[in-house]
């Protein structure tokens, strides 16, 4: 989320995937020489998707159809025709994705976040990285041996998908379409991206709920949910009556150079649903902005907030760039980060946009803020 991209410079860009194996009927729309792919949709139904850019989700009696766009290429739609496994038909009909499904390899954080506010732990079979794992249940699964650790998704075996007894492997595609997919198509395996990474508005990121929501069987949870977090962030957003006066900056130096939210990004958004007078909030771009050392010495002099440094104390940012201490806002501001905990914000603050906003809101309008959701102070 904030600041993401200096979070994975210093992991060694860290990415989080998921993997897993199933029988379903996979339809890559490819319209190589058209501008536009036709979106398959069931009749007489809407897309019940609100807020997303890049999912769509029909419903039928017995059956749902997921469209997928590809935020680079919105003529390539990957479309998962799914049929529940107590129609009549399900057992005979081998060219669905037959849902709910009980082994998902979820090897992205956000994923897990996702299964775990279903309640739906227990559908995960294999996950990318242990170490980054925040849920206690997926924890213990993982110390078991019940679900397995499968490491970098680019560097993921065709055997270890198999021996971890998934049916559907949902990935971020950081890099592409997930490695052997064709092949692993051909056996039966669903290969499933999620760009919930490519959403500019924070509801629209928090409603890819809804895919892990039918692919369990826990799809009217899922929109009760949704429904809650999108009336708790509207509710935060009528409080937010007017701008703050106090400047806000955010981001940290990576070498030479200081890197922070662009002004159209999805961080961004948040930082002004907040009502923060972020310094570059009129920024060109959706993904990073790169300031100079002078330029961010100039343009923090009279900054209050320094939020998202990367770290979780004064010393480790002076550790990373002692230059940090001639910022005014590090030696006369307050700075907030959630460092602290990173797993957990990884894994829930985008199912939990409403929390980071509050927690945003209250940095600025409260003099000493507690029981922050994500934030902690930094000392």
């Amino acid at each position: 989320m904030f600041s993401r991209e200096i979070f994975q410079i210093r992991m060694n860009n860290i990415k989080f995937f998921i993997a897993s194996n199933c029988i379903f009927l996979l339809l890559v729309v490819c319209a190589c020489n058209q501008k536009e792919a036709q979106v398959v949709q069931l009749p007489n139904t809407k897309n019940i998707c609100k807020y997303s850019k890049w999912l769509q989700i029909y419903e039928g009696v017995n059956s749902i159809q997921i469209n997928i766009i590809h935020p680079d290429h919105p003529e390539r739609i990957y479309s998962f025709s799914c049929l529940k496994r107590s129609s009549k038909n399900s057992s005979k009909n081998k060219d669905y994705l037959l849902v709910p499904c009980q082994d998902i390899a979820a090897l992205s954080s956000t994923h897990i976040g996702m299964l775990s506010v279903l309640d739906a732990e227990n559908t995960i079979c294999a996950v990318s990285d242990s170490k980054l794992v925040y849920n206690p249940a997926v924890k213990k699964a993982l110390q078991s041996g019940s679900i397995l650790s499968l490491g970098d998704s680019q560097e993921i075996s065709i055997e270890a998908l198999i021996s971890s007894g998934a049916k559907i492997i949902v990935h971020s595609a950081f890099s592409g379409d997930f490695p052997h997919m064709e092949q692993l198509k051909k056996m039966g395996l669903a290969c499933i991206p999620n760009f919930d990474w490519r959403e500019e508005d924070p509801l629209g990121k928090a409603e890819w709920l809804l895919l892990f929501g039918y692919l369990t069987g826990k799809e009217e949870q899922a929109k009760k949910i949704i429904s809650e977090i999108s009336l708790s962030y509207n509710q935060t957003l009528k409080n937010v009556k007017n701008q703050s006066t106090e400047k806000v900056v955010f981001g940290n130096f990576i070498r030479d150079y200081w890197y922070a939210p662009a002004g159209e990004s999805f961080n961004a958004r948040l930082i002004r649903d907040a009502g923060m007078n972020y310094i570059y909030n009129k920024t060109e771009g959706t993904g990073s902005v790169t300031v100079s050392m002078e330029k961010i010495f100039m343009d923090t002099k009279d900054v209050k907030y320094w939020i998202n440094p990367g770290f979780s104390s004064k010393a480790e940012i002076l550790k990373a760039n002692p230059k940090a201490k001639s910022l005014n806002c590090f030696n006369n501001g307050k700075i907030y980060c959630y460092s602290h905990d990173l797993n957990k914000f990884w894994e829930l603050s985008a199912i939990q946009p409403h929390l980071v906003l509050a927690d945003l809101y209250s940095i600025i309008t409260v003099s000493y803020p507690r029981n922050l959701n994500f934030y902690k102070e930094l000392r």
